[in-house]
């Protein structure tokens, strides 16, 4: 007999041995889906771009040098917006006060002193100043050397002679002259040497004050960060602004801050891609299998798969970066496909009247076959992932691997298993295919094909399209257009308007953080 009709010595033995041990496999797979889970409850998602880049590169491994050397460079900015000058000072100090020694700070800044930058201007002269003081100076050699050498000689050309000869006569020239020919009163306009410095961070002439502080850990502990701008936001309810000012606003801003806020919303989005996936997989499955029991028997098994995949990241890699995140989902999508094939076809060989074993045993050698065929096709897809130096990629081609594995084992195993319990519980009895089905197909035929060819010459004109114009598409290299639509709307529309940056100063750049 061949496989389609009493399966295979191996598939037939298989069978057997899932028959005979259903519970048991049952009990290990939940026993496994509580290890995995209690693993997976503990996977952080870490949306810092630096989780992306390889470890090995030299930018990279100087950058973590940094970072152990100094620490965490994020700062938390607590804006004071009120019209009073006055009243902005007066809450500032009382908040720099109050944060004085504050166990989860290193340091708090409300004013700044410019003594040694105002000492020190020329430490930080344009790249084209300097090198117009190198000429000078070169210049100057050549005089000096002349002179002391050759007397009225020169060994300079005619230009060079007249540039050293204007160099010799600034240097001899009265007080706010420099031997250079620089002339201290330019430099310092330059400079802006003569100009005033407030003490403070603030703008809109006093009307938004800014307090810098620098939390001692990380905001990748979101434990931390969370306690410690609870804490702040009690300190400044405390202090009670409106006491100093009716329309003071006090607020919190700057990378630590918006890393708590975009990883919950992050979070957010994973729960909600997430929702959603399962909804979808929910109605697919009621609608094609028209059974609460097939709904269970294939998402069950398949949940398995997704938690020890979130499990297995845990043990290895301890937090999920912004490619890996929706990798649950993705599982799900990926993963269902196996089990369905796998139930609609021991349900078809139900319907065609074989008992339990053997509709099992023609169900591994035939839909079983080609599924891990399949399967093995899309784990080395996502396994070629793995060797690339971009760690989203590599991180979620290792995930995505070991998921894959699991939903397939859990759809050749676990699933039968489960449903050979169900069966002793209460036997399932697939409907026989009904004759009018294929009378009613028989009249659709010609319509469906005319639209399935006008479908395939739309997808075909489109690939063709696509292929031609690939050249001209480009990568987004500014990492803040990753985050949320809104927040960029959001920074747009703050370049016009007083921020706390405007105080602090509006530098930027697009690198990961």
């Amino acid at each position: 007999m061949s496989a389609a009709e009493r399966g295979t010595p191996r598939t037939r033995r298989l069978a057997a041995f899932i028959e005979r041990r259903a519970g048991l496999v049952v009990l290990v797979t939940l026993a496994f889906a509580i290890v995995a889970g209690l693993g997976a409850s503990r996977l952080r998602i870490d949306q810092r771009l630096r989780k992306l880049l390889p470890d090995h590169f030299p930018s990279v491994s100087g950058m973590d040098r940094v970072a152990e050397r100094l620490g965490n460079q994020s700062d938390i900015y607590v804006s004071i917006a009120s019209p009073s000058r006055e009243a902005n000072v007066a809450f500032g100090d009382a908040l720099a006060q109050a944060l004085e020694g504050h166990p989860d700070l290193r340091w708090s800044l409300l004013r700044r002193d410019y003594a040694f930058f105002e000492r020190h201007a020329l430490l930080y002269a344009d790249i084209d100043d300097l090198l117009d003081l190198r000429r000078r100076v070169i210049e100057r050699i050549y005089e000096e050397t002349r002179t002391a050498a050759y007397g009225d000689l020169s060994l300079l050309d005619e230009g060079d002679e007249a540039g050293a000869g204007e160099a010799g006569e600034a240097g001899e020239a009265g007080a706010g002259s420099s031997a250079l020919g620089l002339d201290e009163e330019e430099i310092r306009r330059r400079y802006g040497l003569d100009e005033g410095h407030s003490e403070y961070f603030e703008a809109d002439e006093g009307r938004l004050l800014v307090l810098k502080a620098r939390p001692i850990e990380e905001s990748t502990d979101l434990e931390f960060a969370r306690r410690l701008q609870s804490d702040l936001e009690q300190t400044i309810a405390t202090i009670d602004p409106a006491g100093f000012h009716a329309d003071m606003a006090v607020e919190l801003h700057g990378s630590f801050v918006q890393h708590g806020q975009r990883v919950a919303q992050l979070r957010g989005d994973v729960i909600g891609g997430t929702a959603a996936a399962m909804a979808a997989l929910l109605l697919s499955i009621a609608i094609y299998f028209r059974s609460a029991r097939a709904v269970l028997l294939v998402l069950g098994p398949l949940l398995v798969a997704g938690v020890g995949a979130l499990g297995f990241a845990w043990l290895v890699y301890d937090v999920l970066n912004l490619v890996s995140a929706f990798i649950f989902a993705v599982l799900l999508g990926l993963g269902i496909d196996f089990a369905i094939h796998v139930l609609a076809r021991y349900r078809d060989e139900r319907a065609r009247g074989h008992r339990r074993p053997t509709a099992l045993a023609v169900t591994l050698a035939t839909t079983g076959r080609s599924t891990l065929a399949g399967g093995a096709g899309t784990g080395l897809a996502f396994g070629a992932l793995t060797i690339a130096d971009f760690q989203g990629f590599a991180q979620f081609g290792v995930v995505a691997s070991f998921g894959l594995v699991l939903a397939m084992i859990t759809a050749l195993v676990v699933m039968p298993a489960a449903l050979v319990l169900s069966e002793r519980w209460r036997p399932w009895a697939p409907p026989a295919p009904r004759p009018a089905a294929a009378r009613s197909w028989g009249r659709l035929g010609r319509p469906v094909m005319v639209a399935v060819t006008i479908l395939a010459v739309v997808g075909a004109g489109v690939a063709i399209y696509g292929g031609l114009h690939a050249s001209a598409l480009e990568f987004e290299y500014d990492f803040r257009a990753m985050g949320p639509r809104q927040e960029q709307d959001a920074e747009q529309a703050a370049e016009h308007q007083v921020t706390y940056r405007d105080a602090i100063g509006r530098a930027q750049t697009v690198a990961p953080a």
